[in-house]
């Protein structure tokens, strides 16, 4: 006949109390990526505005997966509008039809906006990290941007 087993009621009780840690931090994660922590959610959106120009674009998002960029002009004068810095040159731009995107350099994209106009940018990031860059409309300050993009 078998021996019984003796309890350790303390070990036991670390055990659980390490099992609803692991729970806990499951629990975090999915809250985390519904909200959009990890990218296409509430959190991951964000806009910035220079003048009467504004962009909406995703500060998160992940490597090779295409996102949209609008910019608009509320204005009731078309302008030049210019997306420079570090994130574009890591930008692989899908077809603009019907927009007028200009490449000036590898960093530089200059978007003419007609008045009260918007226009969608279709594009994707090369390569995780955090990028930087700027929207600049000529006669104002440039308004600087973040954008993490995850493996």
């Amino acid at each position: 006949m078998a021996e019984p087993v003796e309890d350790d009621i303390g070990l036991q009780r670390t055990f659980w109390r390490i099992q609803r840690l692991g729970w806990a931090c499951m629990a975090a994660i999915v809250a985390a990526s519904v909200v959009g922590m990890f990218g296409d959610g509430r959190l991951a959106e964000a806009a910035i505005r220079v003048g009467d120009v504004s962009m909406a674009y995703e500060r998160i998002q992940r490597t090779g997966r295409e996102s949209r960029v609008l910019v608009r002009n509320g204005g009731a004068v078309p302008v030049l509008a210019t997306f420079a810095g570090p994130a574009v040159a890591r930008l692989n731009l899908a077809d603009q039809p019907g927009t007028v995107v200009e490449s000036l350099a590898e960093d530089t994209l200059r978007i003419a906006l007609p008045a009260g106009g918007t226009i969608a940018i279709r594009a994707s990031m090369r390569s995780a990290g955090l990028h930087r860059a700027t929207l600049d409309v000529a006669g104002l300050p440039p308004r600087g941007l973040r954008i993490l993009v995850l493996p």
